[in-house]
Protein backbone atom coordinates (compact mmCIF):
# COMPACT_ATOMS: atom_id res chain seq x y z
CA UNK A 1 0.00 0.00 0.00
CA UNK A 2 1.26 3.49 -1.20
CA UNK A 3 0.49 6.57 0.56
CA UNK A 4 -2.77 7.86 0.45
CA UNK A 5 -2.91 12.17 0.12
CA UNK A 6 -6.29 13.55 1.32
CA UNK A 7 -7.11 16.82 -1.50
CA UNK A 8 -9.98 18.75 0.30
CA UNK A 9 -11.49 21.99 -1.11
CA UNK A 10 -11.43 20.62 -4.70
CA UNK A 11 -13.71 22.78 -7.01
CA UNK A 12 -16.43 20.66 -7.97
CA UNK A 13 -15.46 20.17 -11.70
CA UNK A 14 -12.02 18.66 -11.17
CA UNK A 15 -11.64 15.16 -12.38
CA UNK A 16 -9.97 12.29 -11.75
CA UNK A 17 -7.78 12.72 -14.81
CA UNK A 18 -6.86 16.05 -13.92
CA UNK A 19 -5.94 15.15 -10.16
CA UNK A 20 -3.84 12.67 -11.34
CA UNK A 21 -2.15 14.69 -13.67
CA UNK A 22 -1.48 17.62 -11.17
CA UNK A 23 0.48 14.69 -8.47
CA UNK A 24 2.22 12.55 -11.47
CA UNK A 25 4.63 15.63 -11.87
CA UNK A 26 6.05 14.62 -8.62
CA UNK A 27 5.89 10.59 -8.63
CA UNK A 28 4.31 7.63 -9.43
CA UNK A 29 0.30 7.65 -8.91
CA UNK A 30 -1.13 4.73 -7.77
CA UNK A 31 -4.51 5.85 -7.49
CA UNK A 32 -6.92 8.85 -7.66
CA UNK A 33 -11.18 9.05 -6.44
CA UNK A 34 -12.73 12.12 -6.12
CA UNK A 35 -15.64 11.15 -3.62
CA UNK A 36 -19.09 11.85 -5.64
CA UNK A 37 -22.16 12.04 -4.22
CA UNK A 38 -24.27 8.69 -4.50
CA UNK A 39 -27.86 10.65 -5.63
CA UNK A 40 -26.29 13.36 -8.09
CA UNK A 41 -22.69 11.64 -9.32
CA UNK A 42 -21.59 15.17 -8.11
CA UNK A 43 -18.34 15.46 -6.69
CA UNK A 44 -18.32 16.30 -2.97
CA UNK A 45 -15.46 18.59 -3.10
CA UNK A 46 -12.57 16.22 -2.05
CA UNK A 47 -11.11 12.86 -2.51
CA UNK A 48 -7.64 11.06 -2.53
CA UNK A 49 -4.67 10.14 -4.33
CA UNK A 50 -2.27 7.59 -3.17
CA UNK A 51 1.31 7.76 -4.53
CA UNK A 52 3.98 4.44 -4.90
CA UNK A 53 5.96 5.39 -1.62
CA UNK A 54 5.90 7.83 2.06
CA UNK A 55 8.74 10.12 -0.46
CA UNK A 56 6.74 10.70 -3.74
CA UNK A 57 3.53 11.60 -1.17
CA UNK A 58 5.80 14.00 0.46
CA UNK A 59 7.45 15.13 -2.53
CA UNK A 60 4.09 15.89 -4.39
CA UNK A 61 2.77 17.89 -1.04
CA UNK A 62 5.78 19.78 -1.37
CA UNK A 63 5.62 20.46 -5.25
CA UNK A 64 2.24 21.33 -4.90
CA UNK A 65 2.66 23.92 -2.47
CA UNK A 66 6.04 25.13 -4.27
CA UNK A 67 3.47 25.77 -7.17
CA UNK A 68 1.97 28.44 -5.19
CA UNK A 69 4.65 29.88 -3.63
CA UNK A 70 6.97 30.39 -7.17
CA UNK A 71 4.49 30.48 -10.00
CA UNK A 72 1.94 33.24 -9.70
CA UNK A 73 -2.15 31.38 -9.93
CA UNK A 74 -3.73 31.56 -13.42
CA UNK A 75 -5.66 34.35 -14.20
CA UNK A 76 -8.76 32.05 -15.39
CA UNK A 77 -8.06 29.82 -12.59
CA UNK A 78 -8.14 32.99 -10.11
CA UNK A 79 -11.46 34.38 -12.12
CA UNK A 80 -13.36 30.60 -11.79
CA UNK A 81 -11.83 30.42 -7.85
CA UNK A 82 -13.53 33.84 -7.44
CA UNK A 83 -17.25 33.20 -9.41
CA UNK A 84 -17.58 30.64 -7.54
CA UNK A 85 -16.93 32.31 -4.00
CA UNK A 86 -19.37 34.95 -5.22
CA UNK A 87 -22.12 31.98 -6.04
CA UNK A 88 -21.56 30.01 -2.52
CA UNK A 89 -21.21 33.67 -1.05
CA UNK A 90 -24.56 34.54 -2.32
CA UNK A 91 -26.30 30.73 -1.71
CA UNK A 92 -25.52 31.19 1.58
CA UNK A 93 -27.38 34.16 2.12
CA UNK A 94 -30.47 32.81 0.84
CA UNK A 95 -31.96 32.15 3.94
CA UNK A 96 -32.76 34.22 7.13
CA UNK A 97 -30.79 31.95 9.72
CA UNK A 98 -28.21 32.40 7.38
CA UNK A 99 -28.34 36.04 7.26
CA UNK A 100 -28.71 36.68 11.06
CA UNK A 101 -25.56 34.17 11.72
CA UNK A 102 -23.41 36.77 9.27
CA UNK A 103 -24.52 39.68 10.93
CA UNK A 104 -23.70 38.01 14.53
CA UNK A 105 -19.91 37.03 12.73
CA UNK A 106 -19.66 40.47 11.27
CA UNK A 107 -20.45 42.33 14.85
CA UNK A 108 -18.57 39.92 17.20
CA UNK A 109 -15.84 38.82 15.33
CA UNK A 110 -14.87 41.51 13.26
CA UNK A 111 -16.15 44.20 15.32
CA UNK A 112 -18.50 46.01 12.86
CA UNK A 113 -22.19 44.74 11.79
CA UNK A 114 -21.38 46.50 8.70
CA UNK A 115 -18.52 44.17 7.58
CA UNK A 116 -21.87 41.95 6.27
CA UNK A 117 -21.79 44.45 3.47
CA UNK A 118 -18.45 44.76 2.15
CA UNK A 119 -17.59 40.84 2.89
CA UNK A 120 -17.45 39.60 -0.94
CA UNK A 121 -15.60 42.49 -1.90
CA UNK A 122 -12.59 41.61 -0.15
CA UNK A 123 -12.71 38.05 -1.67
CA UNK A 124 -13.04 39.93 -5.00
CA UNK A 125 -10.45 41.91 -4.52
CA UNK A 126 -7.78 38.79 -4.27
CA UNK A 127 -5.04 39.08 -6.37
CA UNK A 128 -2.52 36.46 -8.06
CA UNK A 129 -0.11 38.30 -6.13
CA UNK A 130 -1.83 37.84 -2.46
CA UNK A 131 -1.92 33.86 -3.18
CA UNK A 132 1.47 34.02 -3.76
CA UNK A 133 2.33 36.28 -1.05
CA UNK A 134 -0.09 34.28 1.34
CA UNK A 135 1.61 30.74 0.18
CA UNK A 136 5.20 32.10 0.61
CA UNK A 137 4.75 33.09 4.47
CA UNK A 138 2.25 30.29 5.79
CA UNK A 139 3.13 27.24 3.42
CA UNK A 140 6.67 26.55 5.49
CA UNK A 141 7.89 23.62 7.48
CA UNK A 142 7.66 25.27 10.29
CA UNK A 143 3.69 25.61 10.10
CA UNK A 144 3.27 22.40 8.60
CA UNK A 145 1.37 19.63 10.48
CA UNK A 146 1.52 16.05 9.18
CA UNK A 147 -0.35 13.02 10.38
CA UNK A 148 0.17 9.69 9.09
CA UNK A 149 -2.48 6.83 10.20
CA UNK A 150 -0.83 3.80 9.35
CA UNK A 151 -3.19 0.85 9.21
CA UNK A 152 -3.17 -1.83 12.00
CA UNK A 153 -0.76 -4.92 10.89
CA UNK A 154 -1.92 -8.41 11.23
CA UNK A 155 -1.25 -8.49 14.80
CA UNK A 156 -3.67 -6.06 15.44
CA UNK A 157 -1.13 -3.12 16.40
CA UNK A 158 0.02 -0.82 14.53
CA UNK A 159 3.52 -1.41 12.74
CA UNK A 160 6.58 0.71 14.09
CA UNK A 161 8.92 2.44 11.73
CA UNK A 162 12.74 1.37 10.99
Amino acid sequence: MGYKLYIGNLPFHVTDQELQSLFTKAGKVESVKIITDLATGQSRGFGFVEMGSTEEGEKAIESVLDRLKNAAVDAHDLEKAKNQQIAAFVLRRQRVQAKANAVGRCAVLGKDVNCVNTEMDRYVQVSAADIQRVAREYFVPAQRTVMMIEPPNEAGGTETPK
